[in-house]
């Protein structure tokens, strides 16, 4: 069942959606509203409204830099999505000749752990060093209680039935993103 969003961060989101939805009402317009998971790739970084990366952005950064990634927990969980999949998703979406619904999840449909993500990492840097550290030593916190929820997979049954897209499998989105780091920073 339908459950309302709490945080003033979901209402707003929730707001934005019901007033893109008059509007379509009202002036015959096609809008549809996306509900992503967490993104990461290349504009994944910190600023003045958002202080934190995703974990794959940062798991990647440190595997690349070849830093010991000490993560407070390797449980933590997320539905993990590049920004190039949600990009083809998007434009399926756009290009779609119906769509059954106002609203679609774009994710993964899967949700990754700490300690897969960094085993992917690991695949790609086999030296990796990466050990469990709690407290302030750790280098990647994340609330050890986000095991499903909002954090688990985003249910994308909608957007695999009225469209083409299929997001790709996790490990090789990721890799895609360590090779593109790779090739485009310092």
């Amino acid at each position: 069942g339908y459950v309302a969003p709490l945080t003033l961060y979901g209402i707003s989101k929730f707001a934005s959606e019901m007033v893109t939805n008059r509007y379509a009402d009202l002036f015959g317009l096609s809008a549809v509203s996306v509900r992503l998971a967490s993104v990461y790739g290349p504009m994944d970084r910190a600023t003045e409204s958002r202080n934190f990366r995703h974990v794959p952005n940062r798991v990647a950064h440190m595997a690349l830099a070849g830093e010991t990634i000490r993560p407070n927990s390797l449980e933590p969980v997320g539905d993990y999505l590049s920004s190039t999949d949600v990009a083809a998703a998007i434009l399926a979406l756009i290009d779609a000749q119906h769509l059954n619904y106002r609203h679609y999840n774009i994710g993964s449909g899967s949700s990754q752990t700490i300690g897969e993500i960094i085993g992917w990492a690991r695949e790609r840097m086999p030296g990796l060093k990466a050990e469990v550290t709690p407290g302030d030593d750790a280098n990647i916190v994340q609330d050890v209680r986000l095991k499903g929820g909002m954090w688990g997979a985003y249910d994308i049954a909608r957007i695999l039935r009225d469209t083409a897209w299929r997001p790709r499998p996790g490990k090789e989105a990721f890799h895609a993103y360590m090779d593109w780091i790779a090739a485009n920073e310092n």
